[in-house]
C-alpha cells in the first residue's frame, strides 16, 4: 500500500539539501554522469514497480550508494558499478580524476568487458528481455521457430534498448584480421548510415546559465526523492517537495508541478543525455590541443 507523507520531517534521514552543493562545480561531463545514474535508477524502478517485481538487492545497494554520496563516484564504488558500467557509451570517469583519465573514459572504441556484456541486460526493454529469457527455457525442439515470432529478434540490439538510450548507442564487432584501410572505410560507411537513424547531434550549446537553472530548480535532489518514493511506495506531495527543495520560500508547489518535474523528465531524455556527452567530448578535445 502506498504511503503518503505530510511534512518535511517525514522525509528519509539520508536526504540533506546541502549535500547537493557540489552541483555548482559541475560541467557538461559532470552533469552527464549525474543524469545518467538517476535515469538508470528511475527507469528501472518504474518498470519494476509497474511489473510488481521485487527490487534486487544489488539494485537497492546501488541506489543507497547514490544517496550516501549524491556526487556519484561510479569508478570507486562497486555498488554503483554493478548498474552503471564504465564503457565508452556510458558515464566516463568522475570529474575528480585527471584530464588524461577523463579523456580515457570517453574512448570511442574499446573492448567490451564481461561487466559491459552483463550490463547490457539493464539497458534492454524489460518485456523483450523477458521474451528472450523465456525462449532460453524452451526445449531445444521448439527454439528454432520461437524467435521468428519477434520481428526485432534479428535487428541490432540497440533497437531493443529502453527509451533513454534508443538507437543512440550501438554495439559492434570488429574483425581485426582485416586490413586497416578496409576497416576504416567500412566504419565510415557504417557511421554514415547510422547517422541517418540517430539525430542526436545538435548545434545547441549548454551554458553555465543552463546548469544554474537546473540547480535553482533542484532537479537532482528532486529526482533522488522521486526515485526513493517509487522504491518505498511513498507519495511525496508537491507541497512537501517545494518546502524541502526551496526552504526560503522562493518557489512553491506549482513550480514543482509545472517546471521542476517536467524539467527533470526532459533532462533524462536521451537527446539531452547525449547532448551533454557530445559537449563534454568536444570540451575535452579542445583542452587536449591547448
Amino acid at each position: 500500500m502506498t504511503k503518503r507523507i505530510k511534512h518535511v520531517s517525514e522525509l528519509p534521514e539520508w536526504f540533506k539539501l546541502e549535500k547537493y552543493e557540489f552541483t555548482k562545480n559541475l560541467d557538461a561531463l559532470g552533469w552527464y554522469e549525474q543524469f545518467y545514474v538517476r535515469g538508470t535508477f528511475l527507469y528501472h524502478a518504474r518498470d519494476m514497480r509497474k511489473n510488481n517485481e521485487i527490487f534486487p538487492e544489488d539494485f537497492k545497494q546501488a541506489m543507497r550508494a547514490s544517496r550516501e554520496n549524491p556526487n556519484t563516484d561510479i569508478e570507486n564504488d562497486p555498488r554503483l558499478a554493478n548498474y552503471c558500467t564504465l564503457d565508452s557509451s556510458q558515464p566516463p570517469h568522475p570529474l575528480k580524476t585527471l584530464k588524461q583519465k577523463r579523456a580515457a573514459g570517453l574512448k570511442a572504441i574499446k573492448s567490451i568487458t564481461m561487466r559491459d556484456y552483463v550490463g547490457f541486460k539493464f539497458l534492454i526493454r524489460p518485456e523483450r528481455l523477458q521474451y528472450i529469457e523465456d525462449w532460453y527455457k524452451l526445449p531445444d525442439s521448439k527454439k528454432e521457430t520461437h524467435p521468428k515470432d519477434a520481428p526485432w529478434f534479428n535487428e541490432p540490439i540497440s533497437y531493443s534498448f529502453t527509451p533513454m538510450y534508443g538507437k543512440a548507442l550501438d554495439t559492434i564487432n570488429v574483425n581485426l584480421r582485416l586490413p586497416d584501410t578496409f576497416l576504416i572505410e567500412s566504419f565510415k560507411e557504417y557511421l554514415a548510415e547510422k547517422r541517418k537513424e540517430v539525430q542526436v547531434y545538435s548545434k545547441k550549446h549548454l551554458h553555465e546559465s543552463d546548469f544554474k537553472n537546473w540547480i535553482n530548480y533542484g532537479v537532482l535532489p528532486y529526482l533522488d526523492l522521486i526515485i526513493w518514493g517509487i522504491e518505498t511506495e511513498t507519495q511525496i506531495p508537491n507541497r512537501v517537495l517545494a518546502d524541502v527543495l526551496y526552504p526560503h520560500g522562493e518557489k512553491n508547489e506549482e513550480t514543482i508541478r509545472k517546471t521542476t518535474s517536467q524539467l527533470a523528465e526532459l533532462l533524462l531524455d536521451s537527446k539531452n543525455i547525449f547532448q551533454l556527452i557530445m559537449q563534454a567530448a568536444k570540451e575535452i578535445a579542445e583542452k587536449s590541443t591547448t
